[in-house]
């Protein structure tokens, strides 16, 4: 079926009322997976990409557009990868760099600054590039290449795309290519050494390597969608839940989770169940956060720390508007994690 859907912020699945982007293409209704041509639109109607889909594995060139309806980026998938030489435009029309993608090795081949001079050339000279890592925030990265290859001084810095602030994420040295020494500055790590690298030259934008799951609000229902039969019927009582699903859930706990030492030394490890309050406005009451199955005093403090930590959830809904609700969660701690 040809099917117009429409996607929040976080590009989940929500009413065209709420809507911040929408999608439109051809939905096989037995699988959920699109075929053929796949456009995608901001909500002032400018197209965002455009790409061709064989049961959502990205195939041929794609193309992806500035809110202007600028042409921002065109590349080939094969097989849901990025391969050959990818183009990224300025705002302006003018070229910005060329990467040359292998599988996931990436090489910048030449850059130019907004004025059109040419920063890297074959692969040598300084690098300078902001991507887009989710709708609220980028990242920078500065440095040298040789020969296509990291040399010297690396900086990463997230910038939030509302105010524009920036912040250290980490620092990284090469030597001809390889991971010498670095300092992680992100979650509170206060320039903690780190062991090898930690930052790809240019990851898939996190809604494209996950592209095609059903994440859905509370919002999105049947009556609107009426060949989703997986969506609810109505909106009048939705439970809460996390933005992106658990999946999105179970990577922030992922990275967020640190292993307490004394926990990890005598072999602790188990499940921790928190209970927890999630506010009409989808966030966390920090004070309602209680763990209601202990393993051990300091896995049990790491499980609620992690817990307050969460960013915004969508919250519960009845009778068509959000409403508090608790939670219970399980914080598994495995041996052989972080």
């Amino acid at each position: 079926m040809r099917a117009v859907t429409f996607y929040d912020s976080a590009w989940a699945l929500t009413s065209k009322e709420r809507h911040v982007y929408y999608r439109v293409g051809i939905v096989d209704t037995l699988r959920y997976q699109y075929y053929g041509e796949v456009s995608e639109f901001y909500k002032n109607g400018k197209r965002l990409m455009q790409g061709n889909f064989k049961a959502n594995v990205k195939q041929d060139t794609f193309y992806f557009y500035y809110p202007s309806g600028q042409l921002r980026t065109r590349g080939i998938y094969q097989n849901n990868l990025r391969k050959g030489i990818w183009t990224n435009y300025y705002e302006s029309g003018k070229i910005k760099e060329r990467l040359e993608f292998d599988n996931i090795l990436v090489t910048i081949r030449d850059y130019y600054d907004e004025n059109g001079a040419p920063k890297v050339i074959d692969g040598n000279g300084k690098w300078k590039t902001v991507y887009d890592v989710d709708p609220k925030k980028a990242l920078a990265i500065e440095g040298v290449l040789v020969e296509g290859r990291r040399n010297g001084a690396w900086t990463y810095q997230l910038i939030d795309k509302n105010n524009g602030d920036t912040t250290l994420y980490c620092t990284e040295t090469f030597k001809n290519g390889k991971f010498t020494s670095g300092k992680m500055y992100a979650e509170d790590k206060r320039g903690q050494r780190m062991n090898g690298p930690q930052m790809l030259i240019y990851p898939e934008l996190t809604r494209m390597k996950n592209w095609g799951t059903w994440d859905v609000t509370p919002y999105a229902t049947l009556k609107e969608y009426p060949k989703l039969p997986f969506l609810a019927k109505n909106v009048d009582e939705v439970p809460a839940s996390f933005k992106g699903g658990f999946q999105a859930m179970g990577l922030f706990i992922g990275r967020s989770l640190r292993y307490p030492s004394d926990a990890r030394s005598i072999g602790k490890e188990g499940d921790v169940f928190v209970s927890f309050i999630i506010n009409s406005d989808g966030t966390v009451e920090k004070d309602s956060v209680t763990v209601v199955k202990s393993v051990y005093p300091s896995l049990d403090a790491e499980a609620v720390r992690v817990v307050k930590s969460f960013p915004p959830w969508m919250p519960g809904v009845q009778s068509g508007k959000p409403v508090r609700s608790r939670f219970m969660l399980p914080v598994k701690f495995r041996l052989g994690t972080r």
